[in-house]
């Protein structure tokens, strides 16, 4: 249904006001744990970014779709957290230099996916993959998941699932998006080398903004 809304930046503004707001539930105001940890994390943005540029259609239009989205989906959440008496210092501002740089890539990359071929395809397909891969990776070691007590701890039931969601995700994705163009060995090859290093730049970016508080 979305893939109808016209003009782009029309279903750019939509979908970044959703993430906007799920992010803004998922401080604490979603009562499941799967689903406020899932509002809280970088990749559905970026996969959000991703498809709403491969509908936009060329890669200029699914840089500027892909960059609305995250941009748009940072404002509203920041707007939703004043309107609820938070607030908004300059740090907010490094989400918005993320939203960005992460935005057009990502938007950028779906367009590609739609028209593009050769190793700009592959890269394009596993650009989403990257995204939930390294993703899962960061939240298993930043959450030490090799510690788990789960007789003890059984809220962390959750975090398995999330955690098995986004690998599960980031395995399956290629297939979906264009099982027929893509040359599997080097989109997983990618996937998993890329996704290791954004894991790694992902820890980075956490510390600077949140310091060395460990993920709970």
């Amino acid at each position: 249904m979305l893939s109808r809304l016209r003009p782009w930046w029309l279903l750019a503004l939509v979908v970044g006001g959703l993430l906007g707001l799920f992010s803004f539930l998922g401080d604490g105001r979603i009562g499941s744990r799967a689903l406020g940890l899932l509002a809280n994390l970088a990749s559905p943005w970026a996969v959000a970014a991703f498809f709403v540029g491969r509908v936009a259609g060329s890669p200029k239009r699914g840089a500027a779709a892909g960059a609305l989205t995250l941009i748009s989906g940072v404002a509203s959440y920041y707007l939703l957290g004043v309107a609820a008496g938070y607030s908004v210092g300059a740090g907010n501002l490094v989400w918005i230099t993320v939203a960005l740089v992460a935005g057009p890539v990502m938007g950028l990359c779906g367009a590609v996916v739609r028209t593009g071929d050769g190793w700009g395809l592959q890269a394009a397909v596993a650009a989403p993959s990257v995204m939930l891969l390294a993703e899962a990776i960061f939240v298993f070691f930043e959450r030490r998941a090799w510690l788990w007590d789960l007789d003890r701890e059984p809220h962390r039931i959750s975090d398995v699932w999330v955690l098995a969601a986004l690998t599960l995700a980031a395995a399956l994705m290629p297939a979906v998006l264009e099982r027929r163009r893509i040359r599997s060995g080097v989109v997983y090859s990618l996937i998993v080398v890329a996704g290791s290093i954004g894991a790694t730049a992902l820890g980075l970016l956490y510390r600077v903004l949140v310091g060395s508080t460990r993920l709970t």
